[in-house]
């Protein structure tokens, strides 16, 4: 007779759940409350006044938001509990010793703290469509996702936990796991971008984080809060109002891969479960090859952490000016590491006496952070002063003082930005010593009159599909300007040229001139002496003297009319503000109207006179913009009043 192999017990079941049901109850009462009673107590308190929308928005902040809380916390107590049996000798002993596999063993333990929250969350949520019945909400669009995305996460940070438990035998090793390992990479990730910014010339990026999503709470938390729930909106009478608020489906589905995700964590907690030795329980770390990972794994992170809040603690919060010093930082991080390496040394071979036998790993750990430092200092790597060959660059990004910010292709400004940027890179210690003598204030004054700050950052697509991104701040002298290997000219023959000038004078919208743009009636705003503001119209014929007069200014510049030291004190001196509207071809070959908003001011002197001379035959009004339906219809001019209409 041919035996079957099960899966799942159910005596082990039943016994596992009478040792689960107080916390089985104390977690049903807060879900109880959160939804079904704060339902019907909002109800009754504002009787006819409470809407469908209020409802909605109630279920789903519950659902979404509030499950990640309660899923964040409860899923590590029932993943404790449900296998606290792994950090006590004698129980374990008990449980393997039962007539039943392994992955029976798991399974059962697994299903059971599911199997609580799960249904708890199915009777919570029925219970509050039954109370919220009455205002016939969605079921599936509201309770349904409300009760979806709950479910979600508990799957995701149930099996996270249960996962901790695997790789330890002590049962208050598994909350620091747990907790430590929900913000791991993208703590570590931030810790190391703002060292590299502090000690990398040029390191773009350092407040930047691209692995948010491996902190499963704080991303889901974000995510809820910014992009989760949508309002739908009813029009009556010209007045919209919301009438019920509904789960995105592209957050829905980032909750279902986050639970996917969790499924084969669960299948890895099994894997580790079936080959898991019984005498590892009281151990730190549960397996034999993750005790390298763990010991190193904690120097690192105390390194890094600690290490730069040491500094800071030591000698950053009081410097009044200049950058850190990174033999300092190197110091304190290496004294950091040592701790963090010996604290997880006792906590492996549980005893005290560790310092002779960790002799060996804590040198390799000073070792690694002083040639982290010699690196850095000596730029090793070369990437302080690489610049990329012309000819790899596909296109390029760039912006000055983020204010003007230009996109091209154009072989002649990627030249001149390349030429700019090897200057800055050749440069760099002269630009580092003013930027500290800047901070600390200890100029000349000849020094500050000559030297004005601005910022560059920049960005290389490159053929082979990968970027390259710098980030400078950058101290120009006045003096350097006709020097034509210096940074200041290299920065202000980029600053200059036609792409430059173009997206800085003509503003949005200059992208979609193309060669021949109609220009249509368009209008103007004029600041008084008074500081009043009179908006004009300009006609279509207007307009296109005014954009006539603008690419004049743009070529004067272009060809050495001004440059940035000039344009930088012009920029504020604007009586002007436009708003052209021109048709145009989109990328479909079709016309489409676009609109224009040039920068006028000083710097561009031939906008400004022609705007002049047309000023007094201008016409007081607004000009309706045109809209892409009636893009060969121009807004009327003729019969508009000639009052002034000062604001």
């Amino acid at each position: 007779m041919r035996s079957a192999t099960s899966f799942f017990d159910k005596t082990l079941f039943r016994s596992q759940l009478k040792h689960t049901w107080p916390l089985w109850l104390g977690y049903t009462a807060l879900w109880l409350f959160l939804v079904p009673v704060a339902l019907f107590s909002e109800l009754s308190a504002y009787q006819g006044s409470y809407s469908a929308a209020d409802a909605s928005s109630l279920l789903l902040n519950a659902g979404v938001r509030g499950g990640v809380f309660i899923s964040f916390v409860f899923g590590l107590f029932f993943a404790m509990l449900s296998f606290s049996h792994l950090t006590q000798s004698r129980a374990t002993n008990g449980f393997h010793a039962l007539p039943m596999r392994r992955e029976t063993i798991f399974l059962t333990a697994y299903l059971t703290g599911l199997f609580c929250q799960l249904s708890t969350i199915l009777v919570t949520f029925l219970l509050g469509a039954a109370v919220s019945a009455p205002l016939h909400l969605s079921f599936w669009s509201v309770t349904g996702a409300a009760m979806g995305s709950a479910m979600l996460e508990a799957v995701f940070f149930y099996s996270f936990a249960v996962l901790c438990m695997m790789m330890t035998g002590q049962i208050l090793a598994a909350p620091v796991f747990y907790f430590v390992g929900n913000i791991l990479v993208p703590g570590m990730e931030y810790l190391l971008r703002n060292f590299a910014g502090n000690f990398l010339y040029g390191y773009s990026g350092h407040t930047d984080v691209a692995l948010g999503f491996l902190s499963p709470p704080l991303y889901m938390y974000t995510m809820c809060t910014e992009v989760a729930i949508a309002s739908i909106e009813t029009c009556e009478s010209d007045s919209y109002y919301v009438t019920a608020y509904a789960l995105e489906h592209r957050s829905f589905m980032i909750l279902a891969a986050y639970a996917l995700a969790g499924l084969v964590i669960a299948l890895i907690a099994l894997l580790l479960y079936r080959t898991r030795k019984s005498e590892m329980t009281g151990s730190t770390v549960a397996f034999p090859w993750a005790t390298p990972i763990f010991k190193y794994g904690v120097t690192f992170c105390t390194a890094v952490a600690l290490g730069q809040f040491l500094y800071y603690f030591l000698f950053g919060q009081y410097r009044s000016g200049g950058s850190d010093s990174l033999p300092g930082t190197i110091l304190c991080m290496a004294a950091a590491g040592l701790v963090g390496y010996f604290v997880a040394e006792m906590l492996i071979k549980k005893s005290f006496r560790v310092f002779r036998a960790g002799a060996k790993g804590a040198a390799i750990v000073s070792l690694a952070l002083v040639l982290l430092g010699v690196t850095m200092s000596f730029d090793l790597t070369g990437y302080e002063k690489h610049v990329p060959d012309e000819s790899e660059i596909e296109s390029a990004f760039y912006t000055f003082s983020g204010m003007t910010h230009v996109t091209t292709d154009d072989a002649d400004t990627i030249r001149r930005l390349t030429a700019a940027h090897r200057a800055i890179v050749e440069n760099r210690k002269e630009l580092v010593r003013i930027s500290e003598a800047w901070d600390a204030d200890t100029l000349s004054q000849s020094d500050y009159d000559d030297i004005e700050p601005f910022s560059l950052r920049l960005t290389y697509y490159l053929k082979d599909g990968s970027q390259l991104s710098r980030s400078y701040s950058l101290y120009l002298r006045r003096s350097e300007l006709t020097a034509p290997s210096s940074v200041t000219a290299r920065v202000n023959a980029l600053y200059m040229c036609r792409e430059s000038v173009l997206c800085r004078v003509l503003g949005y919208g200059y992208e979609h001139l193309g060669d021949t743009p109609r220009f249509l009636d368009s209008y103007c705003y004029y600041y008084d002496e008074n500081s009043n503001t009179k908006d004009y119209a300009l006609t279509a014929a207007q307009a296109e003297q005014v954009y006539a007069a603008l690419m004049q200014d743009v070529q004067d510049s272009d060809n050495g009319g001004s440059d940035i030291f000039a344009v930088q004190e012009y920029q504020y001196t604007s009586s002007f503000s436009l708003e052209l509207y021109f048709e145009s071809t989109n990328e479909k070959g079709r016309p489409e109207v676009y609109s224009l908003g040039p920068n006028v001011n000083n710097s561009t002197p031939n906008t400004l006179q022609v705007l002049n001379e047309l000023l007094p035959e201008l016409k007081s009004n607004t000009v309706t913009p045109p809209s892409d339906d009636g893009i060969h219809t121009l807004p009327a001019t003729e019969d508009v009043s000639t009052e002034e209409s000062v604001n």
